[in-house]
């Protein structure tokens, strides 16, 4: 069991290093989460008392999720919010660093959409700054990410972070389109050669592998999406962040003021 310190974080890596599995992050260790042997792929969670059913059998230390939450002092399943962690919350450090406690994260699949990188510059840690993640639509996209069972007051620590002072630079939102399904393993996502670009359009040529896990019902997961200024606009096409590490996309292809508004990009309740 790890320190969350320990863990490898640079600003021209982020959100490189990121948990790869389930885990409950606390400020001293980031301790596994076994994946519940009863995951079925073609269940489709309609409410969000289905999903907490599923998650509660997650085990940690050999108990059940809101065994291991109540014997830790911990707020249960039920008084938490989901939310999709795309970016550097990913990581134990930076979970530790901006104080948020005892955090439960479980491995999800994000399919018909992408993380990528925000057309801005975050210069607290780092100059000129750093870029941070948001979401877009990418028709037959899939790639691995996190969400996170967070409680309110945790939930508006991260938002406040986030927006550094300026309010609504961020906004919580609840996706329209796409899918996001619990996932036993993390499926490598297709490269920049498996996407057709016909100068409008962007096509993914290979299938979107067989899920592992149900999928997750959009209306009741959170997403922090960068309102201001939505994604980087690279020609007309999304920078996917497994495409282009922070460093490589600062330096070759970021261009301030080139975006795509938040709202031209994903589509949210």
């Amino acid at each position: 069991m790890p320190s969350p310190r320990l863990w490898p974080y640079s600003q021209s890596n982020s959100p490189g290093q990121r948990l790869t599995h389930s885990a409950i992050v606390t400020s001293d260790d980031v301790i596994d989460v076994v994946n519940s042997d009863s995951l079925d792929p073609s269940h489709i969670c309609v409410s969000n008392d289905d999903m907490l059913a599923i998650l509660r059998t997650y085990k940690c230390q050999g108990l059940d999720m809101d065994v291991w939450l109540a014997n830790h002092q911990q707020p249960l399943l039920a008084d938490r919010r989901c939310v999709v962690l795309a970016g550097e919350f990913s990581n134990p450090y930076r979970l530790v660093d901006v104080g948020l406690g005892i955090v439960p994260i479980f491995s999800v699949r994000l399919e018909g959409i992408c993380r990528t990188w925000a057309d801005s510059l975050d210069a607290r840690e780092a100059n000129p700054g750093v870029h941070h993640v948001t979401l877009a639509r990418s028709a037959g996209w899939w790639e691995g990410t996190h969400i996170g069972m967070l409680t309110p007051e945790q939930f508006r620590t991260m938002m406040q972070w986030l927006d550094n002072g300026q309010r609504g630079t961020w906004r919580p939102a609840k996706l329209g389109e796409g899918l996001i399904r619990l996932s036993l393993n993390e499926d490598e996502p297709p490269s920049k050669t498996d996407i057709d670009w016909d100068g409008e359009e962007e096509i993914v040529k290979l299938s979107i592998p067989l899920g592992t896990g149900p999928q997750l019902p959009l209306r009741e997961i959170i997403v922090p999406l960068h309102a201001k200024v939505g994604c980087y606009n690279h020609r007309g096409r999304i920078a996917r962040c497994v495409h282009y590490p922070q460093r490589e996309f600062h330096e070759n292809l970021f261009r301030r003021g080139s975006s795509f508004p938040y709202d031209a990009i994903i589509h949210i309740q």
